[in-house]
């Protein structure tokens, strides 16, 4: 069966194990280890992304980055219809929620694939369209139902981007971070970066002019706390507002055009 995360939707509705049940259950669990070390690593849309990203700013469009709090809740709405509802459903009409089966193999595995036309549109949308509207990781901060589940996940992980006494602030990783995360703020404010958008590509580590910054073991996010020297500087401008400018109202018509 393909190993691809959508598939674990045959266990939520039908209590079904495949290889894409299997592969995702895996990827999650290494996800509460490594943090999301799997978006930005081995995943196709992200290679995708990658891909047409390249093209757009060699044609000189250079994508801008967007940064919404309303959107930032899509992917988890998608998880929670994919794989939530199903199985909440079977347990409304009295289904078991236990395993029913597995089926690792299949004898019509390339008819489970959609053709060119919807190939072609995904290649447009989610290789273009995204990127120019919604950033250089549009589809997977915004329309990812698998990101949701590994940004839990990453919230755990004990390995994360570093911080050593050797930083300057220079913003040179976050110019470079295609994720959106503002990782010269974080580093300061946490000594790690704690943004679960984090894909732990590596490119803010290698850009570092100070080899400031590295991927180590330490204290998970989640408990993470603005270390002391951060809690007494004077106050700069307002973080909030430069993380996420965006007003309500523009928020709103935002999500409706979205």
């Amino acid at each position: 069966t393909p190993v691809e995360p959508s598939e674990a939707m045959a266990f939520s509705k039908a209590g079904i194990i495949n290889a894409g049940f299997l592969f995702f259950a895996g990827a999650i669990l290494l996800t509460a280890l490594f943090g999301r070390w799997f978006c930005g690593w081995a995943c196709h849309l992200v290679a995708l992304q990658d891909l047409s990203r390249w093209l757009l700013e060699k044609a000189g469009l250079r994508p801008r980055p967007l940064r919404s709090r309303l959107l930032g809740f899509v992917p988890y709405l998608a998880f929670v219809y994919m794989f939530l509802w199903p199985a909440a459903y079977r347990l409304w009409l009295g289904d078991s929620l236990g395993v029913q089966g597995s089926e690792l193999t299949t004898g019509a595995f390339w008819e489970t694939f959609p053709g060119w036309v919807v190939g072609i549109l995904t290649l447009l949308v989610c290789g273009f369209a995204t990127i120019y509207f919604l950033g250089a990781k549009g589809f997977c901060t915004y329309a990812c139902p698998y990101g949701a589940a590994f940004a839990v996940a990453d919230r755990i992980a004990p390995l994360r981007v570093r911080v050593n006494e050797d930083c300057e602030g220079s913003g040179h990783c976050t110019a470079v971070c295609t994720s959106n995360v503002r990782v010269h703020e974080e580093v300061a404010k946490f000594g790690m970066v704690v943004d679960s958008g984090c894909m732990k590509c590596g490119d803010c580590v290698s850009v570092c002019p100070n080899d400031a910054l590295s991927f180590g073991f330490g204290k998970v996010s989640l408990f993470a706390q603005p270390i002391p020297a951060y809690a007494l500087a004077a106050p700069g401008p307002d973080l909030a507002k430069r993380a996420y400018p965006l007003t309500l109202r523009e928020e709103l018509v935002l999500g409706v055009a979205y």
